[in-house]
């Protein structure tokens, strides 16, 4: 059975909070986290702000590609606590504010910045405005799917939203003004 270490784990779930949550609810996660009455309840501030259960659930199937607590028997069961346990104490040690934004987050950022330039095309001179509704669609769909990719996979990716910037570019024709950045 494939368990996720630790270290892995904590970076996973402070990921998975940085996608769910602003930075300044990150970092009064962290400031919450540092009180005496959460440090004396051994509880983490991150509940106060979303199911964190379920974010860090999320994290372990990240890494894993399975459920939490799909062990055969309780003894593998136990050894999954023990992993989820040090994993979250990990993560509020190392701060939430703190947590980079995920690959999936830098993805999401690409899209939205695609998706803008290709939105400027659907403007009255656009020949092909269902072609490039269509491409910012798929970009949208590729986000959902992009939060397990490997560096990789990502580069890979990438360079196939380059290549979808650069149809757009051709659906302008050679005649069209250049774009303005946005």
């Amino acid at each position: 059975m494939t368990r996720p270490e630790p270290e892995a784990l904590a970076e996973a779930f402070r990921e998975v909070i940085a996608e769910w949550l602003s930075p300044e609810d990150r970092k009064e996660i962290d400031r919450r986290n540092r009180m005496p009455e959460y440090a004396a309840a051994g509880a983490c501030a991150t509940h106060d702000f979303c199911d964190a259960n379920v974010a860090m659930a999320a994290a372990w199937e990240r890494l894993t590609g399975k459920e939490f607590l799909h062990g055969t028997t309780e003894a593998e069961d136990e050894q999954e606590m023990r992993v989820w346990g040090e994993a979250w104490d990990l993560a509020v040690r190392k701060r939430f504010a703190k947590a980079m934004p995920s690959a999936f987050e830098r993805l999401r950022t690409f899209y939205a910045q695609q998706a803008r330039e290709l939105t400027a095309l659907l403007g009255p001179e656009c020949p092909y405005p269902a072609v490039v509704q269509r491409l910012i669609t798929e970009q949208a769909a590729r986000a959902h799917r992009c939060a397990r990719y490997t560096d990789a996979e990502m580069r890979a990716h990438l360079h196939d939203c380059r290549a979808d910037a650069e149809l757009a570019a051709l659906l302008r024709g050679p005649d069209a003004p250049p774009q303005k950045a946005t």
